[in-house]
């Protein structure tokens, strides 16, 4: 995860996990929902945590192997830390990903999150994450 902090204008890291549930609505539009939670690095002697949770809509560009896709999510992000404090923000997130179907059931890919604040945006004016991922998938 890389951060651009309001208060220092520098960029912080930090390391994420998180889950990720999609369900076909149609052949191209999925409902998503993700909650990852990570530390960050803000150059202070104790780091950050930073948790979110958003749901949305996904349109995805199925061309057999190789699945293109981008996303709109909306959902609510707690942060915490000595630099911080404790505070709940409101936000959204954009996302853009590439997968790859190895049969009918797995999947792996990676996948770029851009995060905005609906409050408070000089907190962290640019958030954005960059995952590694493998699925499962279930009747598809």
């Amino acid at each position: 995860m890389l951060v651009v902090h309001g208060n220092k204008n520098t960029v912080a890291t930090g390391a994420s996990a998180g889950l990720h549930y999609t369900y076909g609505l149609s052949d191209a539009f999925n409902l998503v929902a993700d909650a990852d939670s990570g530390v960050l690095f803000l150059g202070v002697p104790t780091p950050a945590t930073l948790t979110h949770a958003d749901v949305g809509l996904a349109y995805v560009l199925d061309v057999l192997r190789w699945v293109p896709w981008g996303s709109a999510e909306v959902g609510g992000y707690g942060i915490t830390g000595n630099s911080v404090g404790g505070t709940f923000l409101p936000g959204a997130a954009l996302a853009v990903g590439l997968d790859y179907r190895f049969d009918r059931s797995w999947a792996a890919g990676i996948v770029v999150r851009e995060h905005l604040f609906f409050t408070n945006i000089n907190l962290f004016p640019s958030l954005t994450e960059g995952f590694l991922r493998v699925g499962y998938t279930w009747g598809w």
